[in-house]
């Protein structure tokens, strides 16, 4: 019996401590030479999402250092990336890029939307409707045509890279609206 209570109490702080709570905000944590982020599982969520989000100084890096595309924040897809919608990101060396990052019938395509500083609160919302998404960045708005609707939508965390892994410890505050 105390075995079991011992591993089940090892596996409660270990879960428990994969996103802490700051301010209102979840901290997720890219660790170096990762994709994913701690606290990344597989989430089933409706095509919308609204949140706020902040980039720590640890996620500013030299983008001569990774191969060059966007990092994915948040957001929802299906299983296979055939459709999806996310709030793309990338450092420049001094500040956040912020962009719309989406897969149409297996396409990607992204679009720049905004730039923000390290530890600079910002706003962003997505959603599906009538074929199209649509991302809201700190009130600025891309419509992207030809999308479907998802009958299973999963829910999209922190992500480094496409080929490149996270090149160092990155943190990201995000909390649900």
């Amino acid at each position: 019996m105390n075995k079991i209570l011992f591993v089940l109490t090892i596996f409660i702080l270990f879960f428990s401590s994969c996103r802490k709570e700051e301010d209102g905000y979840k901290k997720y944590v890219i660790y170096k030479n990762n994709h994913h982020c701690n606290g990344w599982r597989s989430d089933i969520c409706s095509q919308s999402f609204n949140i706020q989000a902040k980039f720590t100084e640890s996620c500013i890096y030299n983008p001569n250092d990774v191969i060059p595309g966007w990092n994915k924040l948040w957001g929802f897809g299906d299983i296979d990336q055939k459709y999806s919608l996310r709030v793309g990101w990338r450092s420049d060396g001094k500040n956040i890029i912020l962009g719309a990052y989406c897969h149409i019938d297996s396409k990607e395509i992204s679009y720049y939307m905004d730039t923000v500083k390290y530890d600079e609160s910002f706003t962003a919302s997505g959603y599906y409707t009538n074929g199209k998404y649509f991302l809201l960045i700190n009130n600025k708005m891309q419509e992207i045509d030809g999308a479907e609707y998802i009958e299973t939508s999963w829910q999209e965390y922190p992500y480094f890279g496409g080929e490149s892994k996270a090149p160092k410890d990155m943190v990201i505050l995000i909390k649900n609206n």
